[in-house]
């Protein structure tokens, strides 16, 4: 579920924060009956109530949350649940089951949960998650999904981050921007664009797994050095 929830593209109408929400949901939920108010589901996530009464209204309007009454009798309150559409995709979906899968599961998994510890105002989470905005973690989680065993991403383009995190070209920088600020990625080399160039360029990006960002599994910090080649056109 987690997995397939990542890999969905934006729909019409909806933020990172919506995409945050769906994560978490799916995080800590999976394909459970659904939840009862909103309140509730914010609690439950450890998410502010403004933030989930956002992104559930979001993920509605989306058709990715559906609304029902439990029992179907009239004196019981609405509750909702994930759209058919997504459980159902998420079932007939095919996840690599793998020493990487695993990990870079456990990863993603650690940082939403140390998210949630910060909103509800746990200390013990780490400095730079207390800093990080909902959009720059929604794409740090993407990146990982893409990441090897070294923490080297370099397989989506800046467009393809765009779709997977519901933000905008210009928005993924900024937050790619921030991420390098913060140390997270220790550097990125973005991908070739031009007019004498046919397609798009994929970028690569490293990120230091060694923070305490990403749990207290020691992974090594890896430092490469990319050559970097020019083109230039008379």
């Amino acid at each position: 579920m987690l997995w397939h929830c990542l890999v969905l593209r934006r729909r019409a109408g909806t933020s990172p924060v919506a995409k945050y929400v769906l994560l978490q949901i799916a995080a800590n939920r999976g394909c459970s009956n659904g939840w009862g108010s909103q309140a509730e589901l914010a609690v439950s996530l450890g998410l502010p109530r403004d933030l989930t009464y956002r992104g559930v209204r979001e993920l509605r309007a989306a058709g990715l949350v559906t609304r029902f009454r439990p029992g179907g009798g009239r004196g019981s309150g609405l509750a909702s649940a994930l759209s058919p559409q997504v459980a159902g995709a998420s079932g007939r979906s095919r996840i690599p089951k793998n020493e990487l899968f695993d990990r870079n599961s456990q990863l993603i998994r650690h940082l939403l949960s140390s998210r949630a510890k910060a909103n509800l105002g746990f200390r013990r989470t780490s400095a730079v998650m207390d800093e990080l905005p909902i959009p720059s973690l929604v794409l740090l989680v993407v990146l990982v999904f893409f990441a090897d065993k070294h923490g080297v991403v370099r397989s989506p383009s800046l467009a393809k981050l765009a779709e997977l995190t519901w933000m905008d070209k210009q928005t993924v920088q900024r937050h790619l921007d921030r991420l390098r600020a913060m140390k997270v990625l220790i550097a990125s080399v973005p991908g070739a664009y031009g007019r004498n160039l046919v397609g798009h360029g994929q970028g690569t990006y490293i990120l230091d797994l060694a923070l305490p960002l990403f749990g207290e599994a020691p992974f090594p910090s890896v430092i490469l050095t990319l050559p970097i080649a020019v083109a230039t056109s008379r």
